[in-house]
């Protein structure tokens, strides 16, 4: 942080002028990480999330080809239930339909709006999806599964509903009745897994863009003890000879 005009000064005992020094590179090495993406510390803020997230779109693949620089705008901005973590929406349309760099290819010239999701924490962006399908940090398709839960606050002694959707094109398999549920808490400074839900070990599918439900109760060997959680639902697709996983997950805070 920089000192504003009008403080007072003070002079340093000359012993303590290298400490100063040492302290001041080492905070500025914090700050600024090594390819210059700005990485803040704790007492993260709404607009320095919104600001990264901002300049990772700005030079992203996708934007960069065709994106208009006026279209950008906030939709939404809000912290998720982990130290100086918040999940920022963008809006911005393209001159193009597509994602990722579309040089050489045959483009529909049509103005597209889009939103991008990021997830950014302490200044380091953890995920960027556009429009739910589009992997713009790696640059992939994504094969999802949308996974919802019936609420964002439990009591220790709720069931969890859960909801799960194949938002892909092809049917999804999943190794049980259970469709490959399981639960994470979230534990210090990671996601570490909390149970597997068990199921009949037979293989179950999910239509293209139909739902399922199972309600999970408390075990009472892994009971749902106050924190944050995140329930996972795991399934793959076959397709020419291989298989690609799906995965989605949805967070929820039990208090």
């Amino acid at each position: 942080m920089l000192a504003g005009e009008g403080m007072q000064r003070f002079a340093l005992h000359p012993r303590f002028r290298l400490a100063t020094v040492i302290i001041a590179v080492a905070s500025l090495s914090l700050v600024l990480g090594v390819s210059g993406v700005v990485q803040l510390g704790f007492g993260f803020t709404e607009e320095e999330a919104v600001q990264v997230a901002k300049d990772f779109l700005m030079n992203s693949p996708t934007f960069r080809f065709d994106g208009l620089a006026d279209s950008v705008k906030i939709v939404s901005a809000n912290t998720l239930d982990r130290p100086s973590t918040w999940r920022i929406e963008l809006g911005f349309t393209c001159r193009h339909a597509g994602y990722g760099d579309r040089t050489g290819m045959i483009l529909l010239m049509v103005l597209t709006n889009h939103q991008i999701s990021l997830v950014v924490q302490k200044g380091v962006l953890e995920s960027a999806v556009i429009d739910d399908v589009w992997d713009e940090l790696n640059q992939i398709w994504l094969a999802t599964l949308k996974v919802t839960t019936d609420k964002t606050m439990y009591e220790e002694e709720d069931n969890v509903t859960v909801t799960i959707k194949n938002t892909t094109d092809q049917t999804v398999k999943f190794g049980s009745t259970a469709y490959g549920v399981s639960f994470d808490k979230w534990q210090e400074d990671r996601w570490m897994l909390h149970y597997s839900v068990a199921g009949a070990e037979v293989i179950v599918t999910l239509e293209p863009k139909k739902a399922t439900q199972l309600t999970v109760e408390p075990s009472k060997d892994r009971p749902f003890t106050p924190g944050q959680y995140r329930v996972v639902s795991t399934g793959w697709i076959e397709e020419d000879n291989s298989t690609l996983q799906v995965v989605g997950h949805s967070e929820f805070t039990v208090q």
